[in-house]
């Protein structure tokens, strides 16, 4: 059974004045919170999870271009959880990104 992931985008400037739809966003703004949450596991004991984004403007791909953050992936286990059983949510702040640019973002979870 694949492990379920949701991603949501939370943005961190008052100027934002773009769209959000399945995890794509067009920003004015420099900063997102990106939220991520496991509904299940799955047959995996634990998952370590994280975020990939790409820049649609510049023409990036996510085969070939995909950014990971955070470096160090949160590990998302059924000891870790207070809602359901084998879920959990991971967040993090991307920084540094440009105005009027479209990006696209995704959450990741490996199961272990």
């Amino acid at each position: 059974m694949p492990l379920n992931v949701n991603v949501d985008v939370e943005y961190t400037d008052a100027g934002f004045n773009g769209t959000v739809y399945d995890g794509v966003s067009e920003l004015e703004s420099r900063s997102v919170i990106l939220h991520g949450e496991v509904t299940d596991l799955g047959e995996a004991n634990s998952a370590l999870c994280y975020f990939e984004y790409i820049n649609v403007s510049a023409g990036e791909s996510w085969a070939s271009d995909a950014k990971k953050i955070p470096t160090d992936p949160v590990e998302i286990n059924s000891a870790n959880s207070s809602s359901a059983p084998k879920a959990g949510e991971f967040s993090t702040t991307l920084d540094g990104l440009s105005p009027a640019t479209l990006y696209k973002f995704r959450a990741v979870a490996e199961g272990q």
